[in-house]
């Protein structure tokens, strides 16, 4: 079925959300509006003077450092993963393991953002 809309009494028309959401029209949008012969009326947008007018704002919901929030998710894990071979029979753990895990958590944090991230992705 194809989606149906109306003119209100001030001239207006709603474009139904399936079919904003497919032409990627968001609020806003410029169209120009043509008749066409067989009286069907063409929507075209028009065009953005600036690219960057279309990106603009398309980042905001991302998190500030994402690396900061990379590097405590891995502490974490590297605190979970002490306890648990604490708790583990010692006898059990591989020489020197737990002392490395702990030298991690407490490695500098003043590394370049790509060798701490080289650094982070080899654990």
């Amino acid at each position: 079925m194809k989606p149906i809309t109306r003119v209100t009494n001030k001239g207006q028309v709603v474009i139904p959300k399936k079919v904003r959401e497919q032409l990627r029209w968001a609020s806003g949008t410029q169209l120009a509006v043509e008749i066409m012969g067989d009286g069907a009326v063409r929507l075209t947008p028009l065009e953005t003077e600036d690219a960057i007018d279309t990106l603009d704002g398309c980042l905001k919901d991302l998190p500030q450092d994402p690396l900061k929030d990379l590097e405590a998710e891995h502490r974490a894990e590297l605190s979970a993963k002490i306890l648990t071979l604490a708790e583990a029979s010692l006898s059990d753990v591989p020489a020197g393991e737990l002392c490395l895990l702990a030298r991690r958590l407490q490695e500098p944090e003043s590394w370049t953002d790509g060798a701490r991230a080289r650094r982070l992705s080899r654990y």
